[in-house]
């Protein structure tokens, strides 16, 4: 997937507690075992690719594991995923709340949203294939991707967890694919000011430009999602509202399992 990734918009307001050295930053090719590779310096492969389109890796955090994917998507296809996510229909997100499967609105939530169908279209379907490929997983491990949609000043999601809380969830909450993996945030409009994911527990305030995404392992390795040991307890993270300007991203929840069915 060569993607080129316009340069016309500013990364705004960015807090690193641990900026990332550049040994952390290489370019993943789909033959590269990630997992045991995040730690080594990058290659002559690797240092080549930061001159081209393609996607790579930059290290944000090493326990827990928080990356940022740049390249990822052109300014043509996030406006193509926004656009998708109009027709679909957007409307006030829903939760899950612990503990129960039955979606209700939320006062921590207010932001809107839009399901896509899984690989609904060609644009989608690139974008689940390189997640795949760069994270070692199948496309049929991610949820349906979920458009989202933060107005100026006012819309926001209060801190939580991705993942499903072994010590407090039902076992049918993890027969689905499992729990959830990785989180991936795709920026298909990033905020003139605020917006940023927030991980108070890191010290970190995040954003990314428009086609960039940020990537963080809700559990650890080498162990059952089932195991409340196995939980990343400190990537508890808040969606702050937007100060200036809208937020657009495009969410994957990638399992340990397949998820989809058939």
């Amino acid at each position: 997937m060569v993607l080129l990734k316009s340069q016309t918009n500013k990364l705004t307001q960015e807090t690193l507690s641990k900026p990332a050295p550049p040994s952390t930053r290489f370019h993943p090719s789909s033959d590269d075992a990630l997992h045991a590779s995040f730690h080594q310096p990058p290659s002559l492969r690797g240092l080549e690719s930061l001159k081209s389109n393609l996607p790579y890796l930059e290290q944000i955090n090493a326990s827990p594991r928080v990356f940022r994917i740049r390249n990822l998507l052109t300014k043509q296809e996030c406006e193509h995923l926004m656009l998708l996510a109009f027709r679909k229909g957007l409307s006030k997100t829903m939760i899950m709340p612990y503990g129960t499967h039955k979606l209700v609105e939320s006062t921590t939530r207010t932001n809107d949203g839009a399901w896509l169908d899984f690989l609904q279209d060609d644009v989608v379907r690139r974008l689940e294939e390189t997640l795949g490929k760069l994270t070692k997983t199948t496309p049929q491990q991610g949820e349906n991707l979920q458009v989202l949609h933060y107005s100026n000043g006012a819309q926001f999601f209060q801190e939580h967890y991705d993942y499903f809380d072994p010590a407090r969830d039902p076992p049918e909450s993890f027969e689905q694919g499992g729990n959830r993996y990785i989180t991936v945030i795709v920026y298909l409009e990033a905020a003139l000011e605020g917006g940023e994911t927030h991980f108070p527990e890191l010290g970190l305030k995040l954003t990314a430009q428009p086609g960039d995404a940020l990537m963080f392992y809700n559990l650890k390795e080498h162990c059952s999602g089932t195991d409340p040991d196995c939980v990343e307890k400190k990537t508890i993270h808040a969606a702050l509202p937007p100060v200036r300007g809208e937020k657009w991203v495009a969410v994957k929840w990638i399992h340990e399992k397949p998820y989809q069915k058939g």
